[in-house]
């Protein structure tokens, strides 16, 4: 098994199987919209039984570029109602939650604020769907170099109201906490350990307070160079996971480098590339990691992966999901715990 630590960055190896899938009864089914203009990446579980999307929607005008589009819809799919957030440039949804009076807080990446690079923008509306506020982050910049173009920047809140948002600066992740009126708490840039001129980089995906421990859980994937072959160096892409203070400040940080028996320490190739792309937490603590593999090269069919950690992070289980499929289009899947949400009992899922 590896077993390497650097500034709180590790990597592990998981022996895990492949798993069967398995069907699951189908209580609805919608379409909704124009699916060559519409498109969805978040969805949130709403307190009268409905649910909440955000993603994008191509501009009507000539030469237009997206906008944010938020759907409120009935507990059997169908549409309450919808809001469009249009902007001078590109604004793209990414995740929506409600928050605890019934409103709406939706991250998105924007170009409106009058930067030529991606921001981070939250939009605050009512709970009719109405717009209490919108603020830009213009300093947090740069959309994220190794999901791109998706997942895109994630959102959670705590029992206080406040907000936290993953996004990149100038390539590096960051994570953005909020008060409840849009105010800035703090912005903290996290840098690999290896360095960019070496190669080394990590980017977030999905963000979670822990109610357990009032932490924050982040997910995403990190690459680094290897060494080890013929004095030449190749990245290696993994799953991670980092947990910190609602300061920002780091408490641990571990890299997932598995299935152990496709990826061996003495692999004479690059390695089995992973990505984290979602988490949840469970009611214990125990963290749901979960993202994309390639099983150990381009023509190996492409699946998911999942691995479940402790509080602290070490791996208890790990499995792997084959598709049969080349698509290696960032999603942001989830486990059907409730992990954001800390006054309510009931699923929160995003779209991948």
């Amino acid at each position: 098994m590896k077993s390497t630590r650097c500034i709180g960055i590790a990597a592990l190896s998981l022996c895990a199987g492949l798993a069967t899938t398995t069907a699951n009864a189908e209580i609805f089914q919608r379409i909704s919209g124009d699916q060559s203009r519409e498109h969805a990446f978040s969805i949130d579980r709403t307190d009268d039984g409905g649910y909440v999307t955000t993603g994008y929607r191509d501009d009507d005008t000539a030469g237009g570029a997206e906008d944010v589009l938020i759907t409120k819809h009935f507990s059997d799919g169908s549409i309450e109602w919808q809001r469009r957030w249009r902007g001078p440039g590109r604004d793209i949804g990414y995740s929506v939650q409600q928050t605890n009076d019934g409103g709406y807080i939706v991250a998105a990446e924007t170009t409106s604020s009058g930067s030529p690079v991606l921001g981070i923008l939250l939009i605050r509306l009512d709970a009719a769907g109405m717009l209490v506020w919108n603020r830009y982050y213009t300093g947090s910049f740069m959309t994220d170099p190794i999901h791109t173009p998706h997942p895109g920047v994630a959102l959670d809140q705590d029992p206080e109201g406040r907000i936290f948002v993953t996004g990149s600066v100038a390539g590096d992740p960051v994570v953005l906490a909020v008060g409840p009126g849009g105010g800035l708490i703090y912005e903290a840039i996290y840098s690999h350990p290896a360095g960019p001129q070496e190669g080394g980089r990590y980017n977030f995906t999905d963000i979670k307070y822990d109610r357990n421990t009032d932490t924050v859980v982040v997910s995403g994937t990190s690459l680094k160079p290897n060494f080890d072959f013929a004095g030449a160096a190749f990245l290696e892409q993994d799953a991670f996971l980092m947990r910190t203070r609602t300061d920002g400040s780091l408490i641990w940080s571990w890299d997932y480098d598995f299935p152990f028996d496709l990826d061996p320490d003495n692999e004479p190739f690059a390695n089995v590339r992973e990505t984290g792309d979602g988490l949840d937490i469970g009611p214990n603590g125990d963290i749901i990691l979960n993202g994309r593999t390639d099983f150990g090269g381009p023509f190996a069919p492409q699946g998911t992966h999942l691995v479940a950690t402790d509080p602290g992070g070490f791996p208890t289980w790990s499995a792997e999901y084959v598709a049969f499929s080349h698509d290696r289009v960032a999603g942001r899947p989830e486990t059907a715990y409730d992990a954001g949400r800390i006054d309510r009992e009931r699923p929160h899922v995003k779209t991948g």
